[in-house]
């Protein structure tokens, strides 16, 4: 029994030296024993149980909070990384649809000049054609011998048939054959 009195003794002088150290600060050893403590039975239970005091809970909150204001910063970043992104992706975009509008102008443009262009030229050959039916057939044929056979195909249909017919009589038979087939051609044809 004298040994326990002994041991009693001896921890409780351990504990007191301790205790003095961790009150005059001179080293944590609450930090240093209360892992070993909490790994023995029995007494792990009520040392790993901490007591904290009112700093430490308020310092432990405002790292918590912390910690959550960084993640929502986090997450806040990300979505402007994002938003910039599709950001860049519309602009993008808009800018393809602006050049794609500006081709269709520009195609459009085109086709009125080449509507245009056909206009005038239907009504010049049109014009032709009045001047060659009220022509008698024979100068006709002089005139029409010497021009390109594209303008002659072109205005004989756009001619009557029976005037055609009277033109291409007075024609050498050679030069009339070779228009006659050229009419009939599809690609000649005038819609």
């Amino acid at each position: 029994m004298a040994f326990l009195g002994y041991l009693g003794v001896f921890l409780s002088s351990v504990f007191l030296l301790l205790w003095s150290v961790q009150y005059a600060g001179i080293y944590d050893v609450k930090g240093a024993v209360q892992p070993l403590l909490a790994r023995l039975p029995f007494v792990g239970y009520t040392v790993a149980e901490e007591r904290l005091t009112p700093a430490e809970l308020q310092k432990r909150e405002l790292e918590r909070i912390q910690e959550a204001i960084a993640e929502k910063e986090q997450v806040l970043a990300n979505k402007e990384l994002e938003l910039s992104e599709r950001e860049k992706s519309l602009m993008h975009e808009s800018e393809m649809l602006e050049q794609r509008r500006r081709q269709i102008r520009e195609i459009e443009n085109k086709l009125a000049e080449q509507a245009r262009l056909e206009e005038s030229r239907d009504r010049r050959l049109n014009r032709l054609v009045e001047i060659y039916t009220a022509m008698p057939p024979d100068a006709a044929a002089k005139q029409l011998e010497g021009q390109e056979d594209g303008l002659v195909v072109d205005l004989l249909q756009r001619m009557r048939a029976d005037i055609v017919a009277i033109i291409l009589a007075q024609m050498p038979r050679e030069r009339a054959t070779a228009l006659t087939l050229k009419m009939g051609r599809p690609e000649t044809v005038t819609q």
